[in-house]
């Protein structure tokens, strides 16, 4: 597994603690230990074997904030051990990095962006270990803007992102890692409108290079934004156009899109987006940074390759009866079309929480998410349904000291393809952990 390099900074963050107060860094730093108790350790039908999986893990987060300097860094490192030995022992990482210097305030800047994650490679196989691994997305540029006039203004970025994807087996090519690099730049114009409008324009050209030579792609593009903040709710509407070739021969035109909408009221919050994009299979998701939309919804792929990506999410976030009880719920639905195979995936997905403060130290939560795929594939055709109810409770003892446990139960219905036969893979399991802040 190939670790995050920015791992290497929280290092030296945490040798450096005692210079907190001078560099004014916020560190917290807590350890958890867990196990997890299941009935169906392989996920099947016809194996179904009992385990107890202990998980060792320590969380840090790192934020820096000044004029010259942001810095934002939450990683979970784990160890996961199995008792009976029926899988083997792995290490995973999950997490994201941002750091951005702002060399010029307002003018000039240069980030750096990574995100870990520990995921299914394969949604047409079962959640398995075998069908899990590391991904990682490395992005780093500078970003500048020219000011024209007191409400235009010039914007010039560039961006060279690699994305690297941990293979529990051999590839066709004989190695263990699927790679890719993104080499991107856009120029665009940006035009205040009033206080709470502003429209852009942006021109961008970006290169993909694959392990697989015949998939790289080239795509260009141009595209118009409009953000508004009414007293409605907050609007962002981005329209455009992309133009995909790839090495292999084929050449696609993309009318592209992307709507935001943001309404606050009270304590509640609703979200709705509807997107369709051109983009890499390896997208990894920021789990400190999760929105209430399409929450049930995981970008994973069994090799990487260019796809269109469809998706409309919409999440509600609420209390309901009284201050202490909370409604987080989300619908998303998305369909990829992947350029190489011409496969289509199809997702619908539906996600319900409950969570109820029942006293100052105490909190219970529930819930029920429900995922529907269609696999449109050269050589799948079939679809799956998926229930999971989840019911657990948090037991804060201390500031520092805290304990938690959850029982849950999935069922997934498994579509017949290609004469097999339609199957019913239950899984039940009861999971606990105590988690200290050292830090």
């Amino acid at each position: 597994m190939r670790y995050s390099r920015t791992l290497n900074y929280i290092i030296a963050i945490t040798a450096g603690l005692n210079c907190n107060t001078v560099l004014a860094i916020d560190f917290v730093a807590s350890a958890s230990q867990g196990i997890e108790l299941t009935d169906n350790i392989h996920n099947t039908e016809n194996d179904e074997s009992s385990e107890a999986t202990f998980t060792t893990s320590l969380v840090t987060d790192v934020n820096h904030r000044s004029r010259f300097v942001d810095l934002s860094l939450n990683y979970t490192m784990g160890h996961v051990r199995y008792d009976k030995q029926h899988l083997d022992n792995t290490n995973t990482v999950v997490g994201a990095g941002n750091a951005t210097w702002y060399m010029i305030p307002n003018r000039v800047e240069w980030f750096v962006s990574e995100t870990e994650n520990y995921s299914i490679v394969d949604r047409r196989l079962a959640d398995t270990t075998d069908n899990r691994t590391q991904s990682s997305t490395f992005s780093t540029g500078p970003k500048v803007s020219v000011p024209l006039n007191p409400v235009d203004s010039a914007t010039f970025d560039a961006t060279y992102t690699q994305s690297s994807t941990d293979n529990n087996n051999d590839n066709v090519n004989g190695n263990d890692n699927n790679e890719s690099i993104v080499s991107s730049g856009s120029v665009g114009w940006s035009h205040l409108l009033s206080q709470t409008k502003r429209f852009s324009l942006e021109y961008s050209k970006s290169k993909t290079n694959f392990d697989d030579n015949d998939n790289n792609t080239k795509s260009s593009g141009v595209s118009g934004t409009l953000d508004a903040e009414t007293a409605s709710g907050l609007f962002s509407i981005e329209i455009g156009r992309t133009k995909l070739e790839i090495d292999s021969g084929t050449s696609t035109n993309v009318n592209t899109f992307d709507l935001q909408y943001t309404k606050n009221w009270s304590t509640s919050v609703f979200t709705a987006s509807a997107q369709r994009e051109l983009t890499d299979t390896v997208v990894s998701v920021d789990p400190g940074n999760a929105t209430l939309a399409g929450s049930g919804l995981i970008n994973s792929s069994e090799v990487e390759d260019t796809v269109i990506r469809n998706t409309l999410d919409i999440g509600l976030n609420k209390p309901i009866f009284n201050d202490l009880t909370t409604l987080d719920a989300s619908i998303a639905l998305q369909k990829e079309e992947f350029q190489s195979d011409k496969s289509i995936q199809r997702i619908k997905s539906l996600n319900v929480n409950v969570q109820h403060r029942l006293t100052e130290h105490i909190s219970l939560t529930s819930g029920y998410n429900y995922q529907w795929i269609k696999f449109d594939f050269t050589d799948t055709n079939r679809i799956d349904r998926e229930h999971t109810l989840a019911v657990g409770g948090d037991y804060n003892i201390s500031a520092d000291l805290s304990v938690s446990m959850e029982l849950e139960a999935n069922l997934r219905q498994v579509g017949s393809d290609l004469d097999v036969d339609h199957s019913n893979v239950k899984k039940n399991s009861l999971s606990c952990s105590v988690s200290y802040q050292f830090l």
